[in-house]
């Protein structure tokens, strides 16, 4: 770290801890605190102002993919279009507002993070921890197939959260050593054990394949340096025993859980696919610009009188904004993984990532808090990376020009 970025990053502590307070949070923006709201626009608000006054007192460059910046541009402006069509006005707006608000917090957070990442990943770990201890108390619901919930919040949009905050225990588990490792040890297991307590299916495979790819580096460094993949095996295999022991122990296994374990369920259920097919129904309908931003259930309930929501990133962002957002949300994500192989956290944010795509194809989640995090993480660079390389120079050797000069006089 050069002279004058540290000096960058030591003058702005205030827009940090904003920084930090809104990471704190993301795990909980399911949770509507009043008036069926989150606090999580006013604290978006309140992390674009901060970044705005820094702006104006020490101004620096935002490092922002141009590509990436037009591409969010242009879905947010094509969101905007798909409210003039739309099934239900009043449900576009909020999930325009959502997406409003995300995306400048997305260019913010991918500079801010450049000096706060891992700080940003202790504290969403630690946040994810206290909501998993609350949905651990939660009693598991009858009517629901004895699955739990925390404030009536659908199980599977909770156990994406508790997924991708697991995934960030376990990096910090298993990269950290000493004290700090026997911090996060602990909020990885409750949390994984808050993961199988709401019955989610899809949200224990992701668990599972986010223990799995995260002893992967280890490995890799053990070739060299065998203590490290002992310790990295040590900690996957503390945590999934303690884990799957604690959800036991508690009476916290969701029968849906047992049968998936048991190999006596599918992975993903047949309905979700009938849904789909319920849709096609009406597919000239919305396949070019779609039925309006958030408002696939409603459209459903409008053409077939039956409220249901497509269970997939593909399928929902399709029906919603038509094959043009489709094609604009794919090219961005197309971006947003390009450049993470340059972020600050890049095997970080590849863990967290592998709950997100999991549950891209079974529920969506794109307008939850910790999907727009992921992706600002991976637009986060890491200086040396971004820095282009300059091209070696051919230099000449003047100082032999004269001495052959010479030569040749004598």
């Amino acid at each position: 770290m050069t002279r004058t970025h540290k000096k960058r990053s030591e003058g702005t502590p205030f827009l940090n801890a904003v920084t930090l307070l809104y990471v704190a949070y993301i795990p909980f923006d399911i949770l509507p605190v009043a008036f069926g709201r989150t606090l999580t626009a006013p604290l978006a608000i309140l992390l674009i102002f901060t970044w705005i006054l820094s702006q104006l007192r020490r101004p620096e460059k935002v490092n922002f993919p141009r590509s990436a910046g037009i591409l969010l541009f242009l879905y947010c402006f094509w969101g905007i279009c798909t409210i003039f069509w739309s099934a239900d006005t009043g449900t576009s707006l909020l999930a325009v507002q959502t997406i409003l608000l995300q995306a400048p917090v997305v260019v913010i957070l991918s500079n801010t993070l450049r000096q706060v990442w891992l700080p940003s990943l202790v504290t969403l770990g630690c946040s994810t921890g206290v909501l998993a201890l609350v949905a651990l108390s939660r009693p598991p619901v009858a009517i629901r197939a004895g699955r739990a919930n925390v404030g009536g919040i659908d199980e599977n949009v909770t156990a994406m959260i508790l997924a991708a905050g697991f995934a960030a225990l376990v990096y910090l588990g298993i990269n950290l050593a000493g004290r700090r490792a026997a911090l996060f040890v602990p909020l990885a297991v409750v949390t994984g054990a808050a993961t199988l307590h709401t019955g989610s299916r899809t949200g224990a495979v992701a668990a599972v394949a986010a223990l799995g790819v995260g002893v992967l580096p280890s490995i890799w460094r053990g070739r060299r340096r065998p203590a490290t993949w002992f310790w990295a095996a040590g900690v996957m295999a503390l945590i999934s025993y303690a884990s799957f022991s604690t959800a036991v122990k508690f009476g916290s296994l969701a029968p849906r859980i047992k049968a998936l374990l048991s190999q006596r369920a599918a992975y993903q259920d047949t309905s979700r696919s009938e849904i789909i097919d319920l849709f096609l129904r009406t597919f000239d309908h919305w396949a070019l610009i779609g039925v309006g931003i958030g408002n696939d259930a409603n459209y459903a309930y409008a053409s077939e009188m039956v409220f249901v929501n497509a269970h997939s990133l593909f399928w929902k962002t399709w029906i919603e904004t038509g094959l043009i957002g489709l094609m604009i949300l794919t090219a961005f994500l197309l971006v947003v993984v390009r450049q993470g192989f340059r972020s600050v956290a890049s095997q970080a944010l590849f863990l967290m990532a592998i709950p997100l795509v999991i549950f891209a194809y079974t529920l969506g989640g794109a307008q939850t808090s910790v999907f727009w995090f992921v992706i600002a993480l991976a637009l986060t660079q890491d200086p040396e990376q971004a820095r282009p390389r300059k091209a070696a120079q051919p230099q000449t050797h003047v100082d032999l020009l004269p001495q052959a000069a010479n030569n040749w006089d004598g």
